[in-house]
């Protein structure tokens, strides 16, 4: 190998080398790696080895976390990130709008094969999240649907021990005026 073949191949990490190098550790590395569908390359033993760009990718990754943004929504941004890199035009989301699928086609028709796989994922990923949004709304609905019925089964019930109790407190309350009055009148002390 030439040195002008060396110097365009990229230098190689370990994980360990990746862990050191961003403050990641080895474990959250591989756990992002299926999190976020890295495709982080192999060597003849199954190791995995990492690139400059890898690094780069993790890193990116660890700010975007940082900030407290949720797992689709980093996906969401890689994603948009691959599609400008390769070129791609990034559609705008009424275009990718499932009740107008002449314009996805026609969106489709100057685009190589990368370029579409890589629309069709960005297309794929924006209606998971927005089904995830939906059925998150749709949830929290209905828990505070289900907390009201409770709150209001409680507050039945509490009505109902505080006029039993007032009760009791009543009929004690009588007995013992009465039992004083009637042993007042009767002279009998205590």
């Amino acid at each position: 190998m030439d040195n002008i073949e060396r110097a365009i191949e990229e230098k190689k990490y370990s994980i360990k080398e990746v862990s050191a190098i961003t403050g990641i550790k080895e474990a959250t590395i591989r756990k992002w790696e299926k999190d976020f569908d890295l495709n982080i390359s192999r060597d003849d033993n199954n190791r995995r080895y990492y690139t400059d760009s890898d690094i780069e990718r993790l890193k990116n990754i660890m700010v975007l976390k940082e900030k407290g943004i949720k797992i689709h929504g980093i996906r969401r941004i890689i994603m948009e990130k691959a599609m400008a890199e390769s070129g791609a035009r990034v559609e705008a989301k009424a275009e990718l709008a499932p009740e107008d699928p002449e314009n996805q086609l026609q969106s489709f028709e100057n685009k190589n094969g990368n370029e579409v796989l890589i629309a069709l994922l960005q297309q794929l990923s924006m209606i998971i999240v927005s089904r995830e949004e939906q059925l998150v709304e749709k949830i929290k609905g209905e828990v505070i649907i289900e907390l009201k019925k409770q709150n209001e089964y409680i507050r039945e019930e509490n009505q109902k021990l505080m006029k039993y109790l007032e009760k009791i407190r009543g009929a004690d309350y009588e007995k013992r005026t009465k039992k004083g009055l009637l042993y007042r009148l009767l002279g009998i002390n205590k």
